[in-house]
């Protein structure tokens, strides 16, 4: 459930965000906010709906790697799943934290108990790394299914720069403050 709640509340201070962006008319208009046209309302509302899925994506995330993390005292990032199941010390299938795991190659799906599905793959220094096939993934788990077009998923990301990194082409982690702020931890500064 802490899941899901975290995702709602990505999406309501994105939406909080996004409402207090729109421009204001000076009164022809009874609601005060200027209108677009349909079709633009229809394709602003896909790109914003895309950029509420990446932005629920990272809290499920992150909701995910805290509950993990807390019930493995031995893990100190999710990669470290990988090491584990290598070394035989756990296996393949699993739960932590309240949530299904399934290591795979280089990564790891996490289920959460409301059924949601976040996949991630591992970078070589454990960073975690997602690509717009994961970001559906975890869309179309949802309990009430998103989708988004694979145009409107990049728009988001390109309009998400301050929380996402492409690492690669098509290939994104979330950015080190952003992230952090997820767990509710402060910045650490590299010492070398």
């Amino acid at each position: 459930m802490s899941v899901l709640l975290g995702a709602l509340i990505s999406l309501v201070r994105r939406a909080d965000l996004v409402e207090e962006s729109r421009p204001r008319s000076s009164g022809s208009d009874p609601e005060g906010v200027l209108r677009r046209s349909e079709n633009e309302d229809a394709s602003g509302d896909q790109a914003l709906a895309a950029q509420d899925l990446v932005l629920a994506f990272v809290g499920a995330l992150g909701s995910a790697r805290t509950a993990v993390r807390m019930s493995v005292p031995t893990l100190h990032q999710l990669a470290d799943l990988l090491t584990l199941t290598h070394s035989g010390e756990i296996n393949r299938r699993g739960e932590a934290g309240g949530y299904s795991y399934a290591v795979h190659g280089v990564g790891c799906r996490l289920t959460g108990p409301d059924g949601v599905d976040i996949d991630v793959d591992f970078a070589a220094d454990g960073t975690e790394i997602f690509d717009f096939w994961r970001l559906r993934l975890f869309g179309r788990s949802l309990p009430t299914p998103v989708d988004p077009a694979a145009g409107d998923l990049r728009s988001a990301v390109e309009a998400l720069d301050d929380v996402l990194i492409e690492v690669r082409p098509g290939w994104f982690t979330v950015s080190g403050t952003p992230r952090d702020a997820f767990e509710g931890r402060a910045v650490r500064s590299d010492p070398g």
